[in-house]
């Protein structure tokens, strides 16, 4: 019994995982609720402003997340490495 749920508990982080990193725009959007923005997370338009190379997009968002500390938290990059997209921020 207890194997089973580990291996349910182990199936179902790996399938959050993958849903969350095959796509740019998710792997995004995840990205910047980590970073404590949730509403901007979920209602912002993502724009791409320009292709650094084959594997790196940078990406701008309206409405603009404003941090406190920082400012506005405009630019973010957008890696692709194999299969999966990771995301972070750039700047301002």
């Amino acid at each position: 019994m207890k194997k089973k749920t580990m291996a349910l508990v182990i199936m179902i982080v790996l399938g959050v995982f993958l849903f969350i990193y095959t796509n740019s725009d998710r792997s995004l959007r995840f990205t910047v609720l980590i970073y404590g923005f949730p509403k901007e997370a979920m209602t912002s338009d993502i724009e791409s402003v320009f292709k650094h190379d084959e594997n790196t997009t940078y990406y701008v968002l309206d409405p603009t997340p404003v941090s406190n500390q920082t400012g506005p938290t405009n630019a973010w990059k957008v890696k692709r490495v194999g299969l999966f997209y990771f995301a972070s921020y750039y700047g301002a």
